[in-house]
C-alpha cells in the first residue's frame, strides 16, 4: 500500500501544478468542496525578448512560374475514396453498425448518385455501341454528367475522323497512268441515292 502512495505521490509531482482539494462538507444538502489554487505570478509587463543573434540575410531563389491546370469538377455520382467507404460502411448497414444516423443518409444519397450515374453510362455505352453520337451526348447531358458529354464528344470525333477519308487508294498502272481502286465518298453516296 505504501508503494502506491509514493508511485501516486511521484506521478503528481512530474505533472503541472493543479489545483488540490483542501476538505468537503455537506451543507443545505449539498456538498461544498474547497480547492487551494497554487501560486500564480501575475506579470505587470510583458517579459522581455531574449537576445537576437544577428544573421546573414537569407539569398532568394528565383521561382519558376507554376503552371497549374483547371481542376475539371466530377460528376455527380463519382465518388471519392471516402465516399466510396462511406457507401459501404453506412449505406445498408443495420442498428449495430458505427454510424449515425446523418451518415447513413448521406451515404443512402451517394449511393442512389453512383447507381445513377452507373445507369446513365450504360445507356451511353448503348448509343455509342449503335452509332448514335448525339444522342449518347444528349443523355449525358440530361442527367448533369458534364464529364461523360466531353468523353461521348471525345469518342465520336475520334471515331468520326478516319470514316470521313478516302477510302480509294490511287496508284499508277504500268504505263504510269494513276488508277484508282475503291469508289470516293461522293461516288459512293452518288451510287446508294
Amino acid at each position: 500500500m505504501w508503494e502506491i502512495g509514493l508511485i501516486l505521490a511521484a506521478t503528481l509531482a512530474s505533472q503541472p501544478q493543479a489545483a488540490t482539494l483542501e476538505g468537503c462538507e455537506f451543507v443545505d444538502q449539498r456538498w461544498i468542496c474547497r480547492y487551494r489554487l497554487p501560486d500564480v505570478q501575475l506579470l505587470t509587463s510583458p517579459p522581455t525578448a531574449p537576445e537576437t543573434v544577428a544573421t546573414a540575410p537569407a539569398s532568394t531563389i528565383p521561382l519558376s512560374p507554376v503552371t497549374t491546370t483547371a481542376v475539371v469538377s466530377a460528376d455527380p455520382g463519382v465518388l471519392s475514396e471516402r465516399e466510396v467507404a462511406l457507401v459501404a460502411r453506412c449505406a445498408d448497414s443495420t442498428w449495430i453498425a458505427l454510424c449515425l444516423p446523418s451518415q447513413r443518409v448521406e451515404a443512402r444519397r451517394l449511393r442512389d448518385q453512383a447507381q445513377a450515374y452507373e445507369a446513365a453510362r450504360l445507356q451511353v455505352g448503348a448509343l455509342l455501341s449503335e452509332n448514335e453520337c448525339d444522342a449518347a451526348r444528349v443523355h449525358a447531358l440530361s442527367g448533369g454528367y458534364l464529364g461523360l458529354a466531353r468523353e461521348v464528344q471525345a469518342l465520336c470525333v475520334e471515331s468520326a475522323a478516319p470514316s470521313t477519308t478516302s477510302a480509294a487508294t490511287d496508284t499508277t498502272d504500268e504505263d504510269g497512268e494513276a488508277t484508282s481502286t475503291g469508289t470516293h465518298p461522293a461516288e459512293a453516296a452518288d451510287a446508294g441515292d
